[in-house]
């Protein structure tokens, strides 16, 4: 029983809880000293990118990719201060915003008003809502 815990019925692994505290950074760096650097190098052939970072939620978001995709996603370093990973070239992405114009904006409103409008389910009253609150 190495590692599992029941807790109100419901096993859970304690070394996954412990993988999950490694999303979190050991020492609060302070803010003008947190940095993200994504390094792609053009000799590299599997078309790979290393990304190593310090901010806590680019630190949440690496992770999570990390779990879900374990393959893809590699964990290189882990230590106090932040955590190193490689990953697909192609998921990096540098781009400007998208700059939307007054018409566009206006244009997706009355779209997203119109398919608000059919996709509501009946209006439910006050009184209903406050009777399936107390249920």
């Amino acid at each position: 029983m190495l590692g599992l815990l029941i807790y109100k019925g419901v096993q859970t692994n304690k070394l996954k809880r412990q993988e999950r505290t490694a999303m979190k950074p050991k020492v609060s760096n302070p803010f003008d000293e947190q940095e993200t650097i994504i390094n792609i190098s053009p000799a590299q052939i599997s078309e790979r990118c290393t990304v190593y970072t310090t901010i806590p939620t680019d630190l949440k978001r690496l992770w999570k990719l990390h779990e879900q995709n374990p393959d893809d996603v590699l964990v290189l370093h882990d230590d106090k201060y932040g955590s190193e990973f490689s990953l697909p070239r192609k998921w990096v992405v540098i781009r400007k915003p998208r700059q939307v114009s007054e018409e566009q904006r206006l244009a997706a409103a009355q779209r997203f008003a119109k398919y608000r409008a059919e996709h509501t389910d009946e209006e439910v009253t006050e009184e209903e809502f406050l009777d399936g609150e107390e249920q």
